[in-house]
């Protein structure tokens, strides 16, 4: 049995930039931008402006049975179930979770799968929600 000591390279620490900022999101706030999609109430959190250009954060209301149909986006996206039970159909696959990725340019769809309405939050690329 050979044993592997190649030690990974040590990742590099950019140094700090006194430009950017802490963001604290207040769905509450007045100001905040909403968004309907699919029936659904999408709430920008968080701007692509506010994090550098490195992605967006979306709370989003799904009605009982909303949410858009089978559709790609040339991006990834990241969902965080917080309330509610949301079906994510991936290549034809109906699965649900309370955490998932979606790799680009695959078929999916969502929607909520309970009685009541869903809350999801969803990062997505800055250049796609500014």
């Amino acid at each position: 049995m050979t044993t592997n000591t190649t030690t990974p390279p040590e990742a590099v620490i950019p140094p700090d930039d006194a430009r950017r900022k802490l963001t604290m999101a207040n769905p509450e706030d007045p100001n905040m931008r909403h968004i309907s999609v699919a029936g659904g109430t999408y709430t920008i959190l968080v701007t692509g402006e506010q994090t550098g250009g490195r992605y967006s954060l979306i709370d989003m209301l799904v009605p009982p049975g909303g949410g858009p149909p089978l559709h790609r986006h040339d991006f990834e996206e990241m969902f965080t179930i917080l309330e509610g039970e949301i079906e994510l159909t991936f290549r034809g696959e109906a699965q649900r979770s309370r955490y998932a990725f979606s790799a680009c340019a695959r078929q999916r769809g969502r929607r909520s799968s309970s009685w009541r309405s869903a809350t999801r939050l969803v990062a997505v690329p800055r250049r796609h929600l500014s």
